[in-house]
Order: C-alpha cells, then sequence, then structure tokens
C-alpha cells in the first residue's frame, strides 16, 4: 500500500512538472536557434558539449578565441618588406592564406547569432584585406537575417560592395559612420586612417590614430598608431 502511494505520488510530481515546463515554454521565448538547425562544419568537442548543456553563448566565446588565434595579427601589418603601401595603404593578403576564416567565423555566430562584433570582423577582414567580397557579404547577409534591427550590417555591406567595385570616395563616407562606434574592430579603423594618408588628408587621419591610441587595448594597435602619430607629426 505504502509502495502504491509513494508510486502515485512521483506519478503526480512528473506531470505536474511536464505541465510546468509546458507553460514556461509557451512564455518564454528562446534566443538561440533550435540545435537541430545549426550548420556547423567545423564543429568540435567543446561546440558539442557547449551546445548540449546549453551554454551556446560561452562556446561562443571559446569559438572566438579559436578564429582570433587561427586569424592572429599577421595581415596587421601596413607594409611589406619593401616597404611599399598596398590597396589604400593597407596590406593585401593572397587568396591562399586564412582560406578557412569564413567556416571560423559561421562556427562562433551560429553558436550565438546575435555575436554582433564577430561578423563586423570577419567581413572587414575578408572584405578588406582579402578581397573575398562574395564570402564577407554571405556572413553579413547571416548577420542580418539574424538581426534585422541591426543598421551597421546594411551600412557594411554598403562599403564592402563599393570597395568591391573599386569606389573608395563612396568607402569612406559609410566607414566615416561607424569609424568611432564602440562595437567597430580596431582593424576598420586602422584602414580608413590609412586610406585617409594615402589621399592626403593627415587632419582626418591623425584624428582616427589619436583614438585608436587612447581607446586600444592590443599592444601591436597601440604600437602602430603611435608609429603614424610620429610619421604625420613630421609632415
Amino acid at each position: 500500500m505504502k509502495n502504491f502511494f509513494l508510486l502515485f505520488i512521483i506519478v503526480v510530481l512528473v506531470v505536474l512538472l511536464i505541465n510546468i515546463q509546458q507553460n514556461i515554454e509557451k512564455s518564454f521565448n528562446y534566443p538561440f536557434k533550435p540545435v537541430t538547425t545549426l550548420q556547423i562544419k567545423e564543429a568540435t568537442f567543446v561546440n558539442f558539449w557547449g551546445v548540449l548543456l546549453g551554454l551556446r553563448r560561452l562556446s561562443a566565446d571559446l569559438a572566438w578565441i579559436d578564429v582570433l588565434q587561427y586569424y592572429g595579427t599577421h595581415f596587421e601589418e601596413d607594409e611589406h618588406e619593401d616597404g611599399k603601401h598596398h590597396h589604400e595603404g593597407h596590406r593585401h593578403i593572397q587568396w591562399g592564406e586564412y582560406k578557412e576564416l569564413l567556416s571560423h567565423c559561421q562556427v562562433v555566430i551560429r553558436l550565438d547569432p546575435y555575436f554582433k562584433y564577430a561578423y563586423l570582423y570577419g567581413a572587414g577582414a575578408l572584405a578588406f584585406n582579402h578581397e573575398r567580397f562574395d564570402q564577407a557579404i554571405e556572413l553579413l547577409e547571416e548577420g542580418v537575417a539574424n538581426n534585422p534591427e541591426y543598421w551597421r550590417f546594411h551600412l557594411y555591406l554598403g562599403a564592402i560592395v563599393a570597395r568591391q567595385k573599386g569606389e573608395y570616395q563612396k568607402v569612406i563616407p559609410l566607414l566615416e559612420q561607424v569609424v568611432f562606434a564602440p562595437e567597430t574592430p580596431m582593424m576598420l579603423r586602422s584602414i580608413l586612417a590609412q586610406i585617409y594618408e594615402k589621399q592626403g588628408n593627415y587632419h582626418k587621419a591623425r584624428l582616427v590614430w589619436e583614438y585608436i591610441l587612447s581607446t586600444a587595448t592590443e599592444e601591436h594597435y597601440i604600437k602602430r598608431a603611435k608609429s603614424h602619430l610620429e610619421k604625420l607629426n613630421n609632415i
């Protein structure tokens, strides 16, 4: 009799828990897409368990660290060994280098579709450093689909399409709209500052380098800003 009563209590509790869970699910808008919709080519053991345990944002942060380790800071150099500038003052990298950059960024944004910086950084690197415009546009279009209210993705798309067509005069005003925005990657600020220098607009170049110097936390950006400001002061 006691065992029957205990079993009855357990069944009632299970039914109540299921009912509570269903009510919560109806009233809670889960921010991420279902796991079954994820399309991650380069998924790792950590990504798998992060998703399984509901730690999507933590997994995305770890995947972002992988992106930074993969891409490194080699693209940040301004000049080749011969000292000549290329592509509006920014070093151009051959297609074959970092060919998995897009897929690495896709791991991050598919774990966390609201990781806006990953879209901006990845698209900027693909378009302005590698001239892989189609991949940059693909990444940003996914960002627009996941964050339709975030207007800066549309602005970046415009800048990348203009850069693809070689219309630098259209690129500049678009980048100017975001150059001092907190979420803008330092890489794009650096690109704009070097475009200014290439055009002889030293006043605007100085303003951007001074901003980089005052806000950057990465040592290579601080060193570069100091170097460019020193050169500009001697002009």
